[in-house]
């Protein structure tokens, strides 16, 4: 996996798999956009809008830090069933608090 960011803070992650198993709606080992993501700092509030408008707000808002709540993420489709993740905060700022 290898991550990219731009200078207007569009991020982009380059995923490889060795294989995968099992069934799913989105294929990660099929070329092309596997799925979205945007920012809003109020993850639940637009994953809420998405399910009010036809999408499907399907995981649970995770922290993405143990000790911070303020960074979290979220799993939604679009009413076209396009895969749609939501950050808190932008690419750069959640990676670069990140462990190597």
């Amino acid at each position: 996996m290898a991550h990219l960011a731009t200078g207007n803070q569009i991020g982009v992650e380059l995923f490889e798999f060795e294989s995968t198993a099992g069934n799913s709606d989105a294929d990660p080992t099929n070329p092309g956009l596997f799925h979205l993501c945007v920012i809003d700092p109020d993850v639940e509030a637009l994953a809420r809008r998405i399910d009010e408008h036809g999408g499907d707000h399907y995981s649970e808002v995770w922290e993405i830090f143990e000790d911070d709540d303020t960074y979290t993420l979220t799993y939604c489709r679009d009413p076209y069933g396009n895969l749609l993740e939501i950050y808190s905060h932008s690419h750069e700022r959640i990676y670069s608090n990140s462990e190597a």
